[in-house]
């Protein structure tokens, strides 16, 4: 007797049932797919499981907040103090700025002395060369502040240039008109997420105010002396005549 494994519905097939060959067939998963490479018909069950709604729960993108930090004590791109940063960023005269690290420090008002010198000296070559020489500049953007203008100060753009010239700088340390454009340019630039220190910023705030956390002044200090939520402290050096 011939064995064979054959499927039964092959029209290929059909003659040897004739000749009265006993086919031997295997589990019916197995034998209703001998011989052809066609996929089985799905039954009338596994149609209706097809057709059931996926359950699986839909996963909500993550979206992580960033948010500014009032505290940079610790940072270890800084290697030297605000003091050192300060004094250099006023010893450059290009653009009153210096970076170390990833933090800008931004000098206050220079040569407000000229003021001084054109009183005394009001003559046409004296304020023809402190025009020359740049001196009247930063006086004449104090003078921007109260109108809202310090986006349009000549520090702002500098500070602005450095910004877009430099993508690692996250943390701005400033005194006075500084002090001013360094919060200008965070508002500016809110995607920088950019933190802000400053020392005698000429500022508006109420004592408790939090936004004032990482804001300075001197006692007696006149520029400052409307930033009520700034930490007030006595600092006496050898200008103490100039509390600013």
């Amino acid at each position: 007797m011939l064995n064979l494994n054959i499927n039964k519905k092959d029209s290929k097939y059909k003659n040897l049932f004739n000749q009265g060959i006993e086919f031997v067939y295997d589990t019916p998963e197995v034998a209703d797919n001998v011989f052809t490479d066609e996929p089985e018909e799905p039954t009338k069950d596994e149609v209706k499981e097809d057709k059931r709604p996926n359950k699986k729960k839909k996963l909500k993108p993550h979206i992580k907040k960033h948010r500014v930090s009032n505290n940079i004590e610790h940072n270890p791109l800084r290697s030297i103090s605000d003091r050192q940063g300060l004094e250099r960023a006023y010893k450059n005269n290009d653009n009153n700025i210096y970076v170390e690290g990833d933090t800008m420090y931004v000098s206050g008002t220079k040569h407000a002395d000229s003021i001084i010198d054109t009183v005394l000296d009001h003559s046409y070559d004296n304020i023809q060369k402190n025009v020359q020489s740049g001196r009247y500049q930063d006086v004449w953007d104090d003078l921007k502040l109260p109108f809202h203008k310090t986006f349009k100060t000549e520090r702002y753009k500098n500070v602005q240039d450095e910004l877009d010239r430099n993508p690692n700088i996250r943390n701005i340390t400033a005194h006075s008109l500084g002090g001013a454009v360094a919060y200008e340019a965070q508002a500016r630039n809110p995607k920088r997420y950019l933190n802000i220190t400053t020392y005698s910023a000429p500022l508006i705030s109420t004592p408790g105010d939090q936004s004032a956390k990482n804001r300075y002044r001197n006692m007696f200090d006149p520029v400052a002396m409307l930033d009520g939520g700034a930490k007030t402290s006595v600092n006496i050096s050898q200008d103490f005549y100039n509390p600013h």
